[in-house]
């Protein structure tokens, strides 16, 4: 190749001149022209000149651009002025620049390549410039690291390294710690050219190698000599006379402790003092007083006397009431043990053993060391401490002697009526139903028949009323028995036999007066449906309280000269349901409960009202109203709620039971309307509104609320719509309003109606001035969202757009619009409404009203208000079509707008407003009446068409889909690629299921974005997996150049590690839940507001992060991003997905790229990926030595035969062996051979058992048999092959490169460019004004 681009230098520098140079002369020979400009044969000359014409220059014989100069006065007709670069008579020969060394000016070694009227200079690497005269410098790249000095030098740098920093940029840092030059055990810190010595205590140093000389304050005092320790030092006070740590404390002849019995020792010079404890004598109290050895002997009463001293025994102590701990301060004295009957420090006292009342149910007589108890009746035992049972003891079973019993004449409890408990002391009997009396003796009969004089029965009669229950009880045992009874009343009856009812049933009038009654409690239930009734009401001179329903709610009203108050109990009680109300007067204190009458205590509401100088004991209210008041009492200045419509039952007073029918006195009366009787029925059942409307329970009546459009007194007539536009024909209702209307709607307008359509664009009413331009309200649709154009007055408002909801759903919508002034307010089905501020408060002109187009005049039929501003391409406003589909319950500030005139003579008595008066009606349809939309046939391949409202609907044939049957069935169109693959229809398109094994850790699915206009955000990221990984560094990975997120298992748990903001560091989530355990889990993590959630086989763990909502998709939009599923993983995943999107396993198929449908990710590579669930094949090394291998999915275990056991059947079972020992009497002479260790034991019949306990590397009775290595070999033969094959395939891609290297550096010396900047920091600064050579071809 070398030799190729000589010969071709040579040609092109030698030899192409003179060739060139004899073609051009050839063709001026042979060829010429005359002044014609024809071309002239000069061959056929008999004296072949060369001759010009006269004006020779007009045809221009100079070439190569060379300026033509006619020549007069010579034989030559003319001269060529050639440019640079060019020679000859015509300028047509090219001057070699790079032959001629006057000329060449390229310098420093540069190639030199002559080229047609100029040349071009090649520099070697490390020069630039025109002529490669200037010297590059590498040091503008700035490649010296860590402030190190630049050289500049050809071709390279020079970095000069600051102290601590080494290597061609300086970009490693020395370790000044290697090898450590800290002693004595001191930690080395490395530093920027220098290091740092933590040194231990006791060292000092730079490198801690000085030991610190703690005696250098001598510390040690009074001549004591220091002897310097590591970090310490200790006095010698030998000879010194002083002791201590610092030889501090004087020698003491008391610190032998000669003082015995715990004497206190104090040294006197050369001598010392003992101070004994009292009871203690002798120099060095050794001498123990005997205090019980006096002349006259302490203890008296033959007591026995110890001495204290003598008594060292905790046990013996506690024995003689002593502390437990021995005491020398204490132990002088005596202790005198007493016989029994005395007491006292010397047993001089008689003890009286009565007093402390042995005797618990008698009395006690004392004597000496002793006692007698006299037990009183019923009770028996030495203390009287025992309960006689008497409901198993009889009279004759008593004891004598202490007990004392009466003599029962019957026995205890009638045991055919009555069960005995006894009691301390006595007993007491439980009769049955019927039986009464101490014993359950008598009879109760005063619920039966009489039973009269003489044997005779008397006429029956019935005590208690009907519905009652009558208890019958014994008044009197003795001396003869009395029978009586009490009535039970259920709730509603009162009177002694339950013969009255207490039930006040209200009207509207009604209501229960007493007059001068005291309230301390007053008790009752109360029942209605009113959300407002007077319950109850009492007057008093300077005190009003009342209770009454305030909203369903019961409210007490507390009213004193001091302090109104009102208070609410939450409770909801206006439900027809029986509630029971309780209010108490107390001192100071008003309190009030309310609950369901059936429901427990813990239901109760009770509120406490605090009223000062309330005495109740002393206080009658003039007059009690219970139900209402009387009309002339709604004047006081009190809120009084209406009148109750209602029932009360069993009103209580003071605990007196209050009778309605009797209340007929000067000072209790009722209303004439009051009934006995609460016979309502339920007003309101599932039906009563026609399920258009809500009932509401007026307690003797109904009232429905009937939903719009419909009305009636049970919601049965409904407001007839009106369709607009149908088959596009022109609809419109006109209002012509009248002068009273346009004063109302002036200020204000609450305009609601219903409305159904499909249009994207449309008008559907206009209210303002007959004018169309001057005021007016136009609604319009755009883009399927209702927009409001407002004109006031001279100001045009700004657009006003509704609610983000679309209304062209061909669904029913509900719309209102409210404005007041400058306020306005709009709201569609309900929901958030829209408000906007207008500019102008000028009164509105509404002069008609106009529904399902705009005004006449053109300039008003323009798009008013669509998102803002918008128009078309030219700038033009565009049309807006008139209003398609259908309206319903219009009303405008009240007033109805009827389009048919059906409900306008009835209004006032069905419960609707007004209607409009002058209304006129062109080309509406009455009703909801859709088009024909079928009558196109848009259903295509064979699809049967059905017509919904406005729209059509198509029943498809089993093989196409989508709206117009127009798209196919992509499931039974198009088939996954694998067997195991699921196919699953979506909206309009498909998507292959199949779960995917990664076999090997090199197993991996890599993914590219697609357009990035396609990528849609998701925050979510979801799978399923299912391995027996404890580790696996990689099962889903989002990777750009900035940013990350990773997912993968640690220690049997997953991990997600994310950097998704400009933290440099990554953050990481373990979530503690195992998931390597070869079952199917679900996994998915959502980045949330600052709260990562995650969740796992259902279960939820969330973490908290400091990052806002994080769009994952923004990882793919950029550089350099890519997905990347498992690589090192083992097992399989499922169902991978980037939010919604599903990663693909297979290539876009043929049908997919017809339909236009892309992913937002493309498939890259896959290596190493099979479908299907698998596991890797466990067995195939056949682990197994003598057993059989069973596969479990990734995992293993060996059945061994009968005789080997272990993980992999190559030791001997325990059985074997001892069935292969021989036996003997003992195990002498008995050895394991290869290290095997002898175990003796002792068998059955007297006769020793030894087994052996072999290596992991043989086997056998005496482990004499080596253990085969199973398919090991193989294995490690494979490995050396892929090993060697390996190392071959580097070496030939290493000599490879090195070959491209030298290439590629060839090729950048003949270009002469040269870019450190590139080699060192990937291009931050271009040279591109060094010139860039042609292709190599160009040479040639």
């Amino acid at each position: 190749m070398v030799s190729m681009g000589l010969s071709n230098w040579i040609f092109w520098r030698v030899l192409h001149r003179p060739l060139v140079a004899l073609l051009f002369l050839f063709l001026n020979i042979f060829t010429a022209a005359d002044p014609t400009g024809n071309l002239l044969n000069i061959t056929n000359l008999p004296n072949p000149v060369l001759t010009f014409p006269t004006d020779v220059c007009a045809v221009n014989p100079c070439k190569n651009g060379a300026h033509c100069i006619p020549n007069t006065n010579s034989e030559v007709a003319f001269t060529c002025q050639c440019l640079s670069g060019w020679t000859g008579q015509f300028c047509d020969m090219d001057i070699d620049e790079c032959a001629d060394l006057t000329l060449n000016k390229c310098q420093n070694n540069a190639l030199c390549q002559n080229l047609p009227g100029r040349f071009q200079c090649y520099c070697i690497p490390g020069f630039l410039g025109e002529h490669c005269e200037m010297e590059a410098n590498e040091c503008l790249a700035d490649p010296c690291r860590n402030g190190a000095t630049c050289a500049d030098k050809l071709n390279g740098y020079l970095c000069t390294c600051p102290p601590g920093y080494t290597g061609k940029q300086c970009e490693a840092d020395i370790n000044e710690c290697q090898p450590n030059p800290c002693q004595n055990g001191a930690l080395c810190t490395d530093l920027p050219a220098a290091y740092n010595c933590s040194c231990p205590l006791g060292f000092r140093g730079k490198n801690c190698e000085i030991n610190i000389d703690n005696c250098e304050e001598k510390p040690c005092l009074n001549g004591g000599r220091c002897v310097d320790e590591v970090n310490n030092f200790s006095c010698n006070c030998l000879d010194t006379g002083f002791a201590g740590r610092f030889c501090e404390f004087e020698v003491d002849d008391c610190a032998s402790s000669p003082c015995q019995h715990n004497g206190t020792c104090t040294d006197i010079g050369r001598d010392y003092k003992c101070r004994c404890f009292e009871g203690y004598l002798g120099k060095n109290c050794e001498v123990d007083i005997d205090e019980c050895q006096e002349p006259f002997p302490p203890c008296k009463n033959n007591a026995t006397c110890h001495e204290r001293s003598k008594i060292v025994s905790g046990i013996d102590r506690r024995l003689f009431g002593l502390s437990p701990a021995f005491s020398y301060a204490n132990s002088a004295g005596y202790v005198c043990v007493c016989p029994p009957g005395f007491n006292g420090r010397n047993c001089e006292t008689e003890v009286d053993e009565c007093a402390p009342a042995p005797c618990v149910h008698g009395s006690c007589l004392d004597f000496v060391n002793g006692y007698r108890c006299t037990c009183f009746e019923g009770w028996t035992g030495t203390q009287c401490q025992q309960d006689i049972d008497e409901c198993t003891v009889r009279a004759a079973d008593a004891s004598p002697g202490n007990v004392t019993v009466d003599i029962m004449e019957e026995p205890v409890c009638n045991a055919q009526h009555g069960r005995c408990h006894n009691t301390p002391g006595n007993y007491s009997c439980e009769c049955d139903k019927g039986y009464a009396g101490r014993n359950c003796s008598i009879p109760l009969t005063g619920c039966q028949e009489e039973i009269c004089l003489e044997n005779t029965t008397c006429p029956s009669f019935s005590k208690c009323a009907e519905g009652s229950t009558c208890q019958p009880f014994l008044s009197v045992e003795y001396p003869w028995p009395v029978q009586n009874f009490s009535c039970l009343c259920q709730s509603g009856r009162a009177g002694r036999y339950c013969q009255h009812s207490s039930v006040a049933s209200f009207a509207l009038d009604g209501y229960l007066q007493l007059l001068n009654q005291s309230l301390l409690n007053v008790a009752f239930d109360f029942r209605t449906t009113l959300n407002d009734s007077v319950l109850l009401v009492a007057f008093e001179q300077t005190l009003i309280v009342a209770l009454q329903i305030n909203g369903g709610q019961l409210q007490v009203l507390v009213h004193d000269p001091l302090e109104p108050r009102t208070t609410t109990l939450n409770m909801n009680v206006s439900d027809g349901t029986w509630y029971t109300a309780n209010l108490a007067l107390t001192s100071q204190l008003i309190t009030v409960s309310v609950k369901p009458t059936d429901a427990k205590e813990e239901q109760r509401q009770l509120v406490k009202i605090q009223v000062a100088d309330l005495e109740p004991d002393h206080l009658v209210f003039n007059e009690v109203f219970f139900g209402g008041i009387e009309h002339r009492l709604r004047f006081t200045g009190t809120s009084f709620r209406s009148n109750m419509i209602g029932c009360m039952r069993d009103i209580r007073i003071n605990e007196e039971v209050l009778v309605p029918v009797e209340l007929n006195s000067s000072t209790r009366r009722r209303a004439p309307s009051v009934r006995a009787v609460c016979d309502r029925k339920e007003q309101c059942s599932a039906n009563t509104c026609n399920r258009r409307g809500r009932c509401s329970d007026l307690w003797n009546h109904y009232e429905c609320r009937c939903q719009r459009p419909f009305y009636g007194l049970s919601c049965e007539k409904e407001i007839p719509a009106g369709t607009f536009g149908h088959e596009n024909s022109s609809s419109m209702v006109v209002v012509t309003l009248s002068t009273q209307d346009q004063a109302s709607l002036a200020l204000r307008n609450e305009l609601s109606f219903r409305i159904r359509t499909r249009q994207n664009d449309s008008t559907v009413l206009y209210l303002g001035s007959s004018d169309g331009v001057s005021s007016f309200l136009t609604l319009n649709i755009f883009d399927g969202r209702l927009a409001l154009a407002v004109r006031l007055g001279d100001v045009m408002e700004q657009p006003v757009n509704g609610p983000a909801m679309l209304i062209n759903d061909g669904a029913d919508h509900y719309v209102e619009i409210k404005r007041q002034q400058t306020m306005l307010e709009m709201t569609v089905d309900n929901g958030i409404p829209v408000f906007a501020q207008l500019a102008s408060a000028s009164p509105l002109k509404a002069q008609v009203l106009l529904i399902g187009q705009a005004m006449a005049p053109s300039q008003s039929k323009t798009r008013l208000a669509k998102r803002e501003t918008e128009t078309d391409r030219d700038g033009t406003a565009k049309e807006v079509p008139d209003f398609k589909g259908v309206i319903q319950d219009m009303r405008l500030n009240g007033k109805l707008v009827t389009f048919f005139g059906d409900a306008t003579t009835t209004n006032e008595l069905q419960g609707l407003p007004t209607a409009f008066g002058n209304v006129t009606i062109s080309n509406v349809l009455k009703g909801v009446v859709s088009d024909h939309s079928c009558a196109a046939n848009p259903c295509h391949n064979g699809g049967t068409c059905l017509v919904t409202w406005n729209d059509y609907r198509c029943n498809c044939p089993v093989a196409f889909r989508g709206k117009s049957c127009d798209l196919p069935n992509f499931c039974l169109s198009n088939e996954c690629p694998s067997p195991h693959a699921q196919c699953r229809k979506l909206e309009n398109d498909y998507e292959c299921l199949v779960q995917t094994s990664f076999l090997e850790r090199e197993s991996y699915i890599t993914y590219r974005p697609s357009t990035t206009s396609m990528i849609s955000a998701f925050r979510k990221v979801s799978l399923k997996l299912r391995t027996r990984a404890t580790n696996a560094r990689n099962i889903l990975s989002l990777i750009s150049s900035r940013h990350e997120l990773k997912v993968y298992i640690k220690t049997s748990r997953i991990q997600i590690e994310y950097r998704l903001s400009s933290a440099v560091a990554p953050s990481v989530v373990t979530i503690d839940y195992p998931i390597n355990d070869a079952v199917w889990h679900t996994f998915e993590a959502e980045f949330l507001d600052r709260a990562l959630n995650i969740v796992i086989d259902g279960r939820s763990f969330s973490q908290d992060i400091a990052l806002s909502e994080v769009p994952l998709n923004a990882i793919l939009l950029e550089d350099n991003a890519y997905i990347q599923v498992a690589g090192g993983f083992v097992g399989c995943l499922d169902d991978v997905r980037l939010g919604t999107h599903l990663l693909p396993v297979f290539a876009e198929s043929a049908a997919r790229a017809a339909i236009g449908l892309r992913r937002i990710v493309k498939l890259d590579k896959v290596v190493g990926v099979e479908y299907g669930c698998q596991g890797q094949d466990m067995c195939r090394l056949q682990p197994c030595a003598f057993g059989q291998c069973i596969d479990v999915w990734n995992e293993r275990h060996c059945e061994c035969d009968p005789a080997k056991d272990g993980l992999e059947c190559t030791m001997a079972s325990e059985r074997s062996r001892l069935n292969s020992l021989p036996f003997a009497s003992d195990c002498q002479g008995l050895q394991c051979q290869h290290g095997g260790t002898l175990v003796c034991r002792n068998g059955t019949n007297n006769v020793s058992e030894a087994s052996c306990i072999c290596p992991p590397s043989h086997d056998g009775p005496w482990c004499e048999q080596p253990v085969p290595v199973i398919a090991e070999l193989p294995e490690n033969q494979l490995a050396i092959i892929l090993g060697v094959t390996l190392s071959i395939a580097g070496l030939l891609v290493l000599i490879a490169l090195t070959a491209f290297c030298m290439v590629a550096r060839r090729k950048r010396a003949e270009r002469g460019t040269y870019s450190p900047n590139r080699q060192e920091n990937f291009g931050r600064v271009e040279m591109d004004y060094v010139l860039k050579p042609p292709p190599k071809e160009a040479l040639i």
